[in-house]
């Protein structure tokens, strides 16, 4: 399977899932500082939560959801830690990605 979103040469896109209130904001704070990291950018600033897998951003397309990508050639990182709630969103991302898709799961004990 092709995938609809890719950027020549650069490294594999990165998703953040898993449990709320498991740090995965502070995660994905400290990432962003590397300057080989960049995040979807919208109104100005970084967005650590699109939802685009999960919500009905998804009916925006592929082409919304690239707008908001960086052209650099970073690793693409996406904090949308609630995505694998959604029974769709697993298979969302491989058509968007491709099997280059690198997903860190943020987990916590009760």
């Amino acid at each position: 399977m092709l995938a609809l979103y890719t950027r020549r040469g650069a490294p594999p896109p990165v998703l953040i899932a898993g449990a709320p209130r498991a740090g995965s904001t502070a995660l994905w704070s400290y990432l962003l500082q590397s300057p080989n990291v960049s995040s979807p950018w919208a109104q100005g600033g970084p967005v650590k939560e699109v939802n685009f897998l999960n919500s009905n951003a998804w009916s925006n397309g592929v082409a919304w959801y690239a707008s908001l990508l960086s052209s650099q050639n970073t690793t693409l990182l996406d904090g949308s830690c609630t995505s694998f709630l959604c029974p769709l969103a697993a298979r969302r991302a491989r058509r968007i990605f491709g099997k280059s898709l690198r997903v860190l799961f943020a987990v916590r004990n009760q």
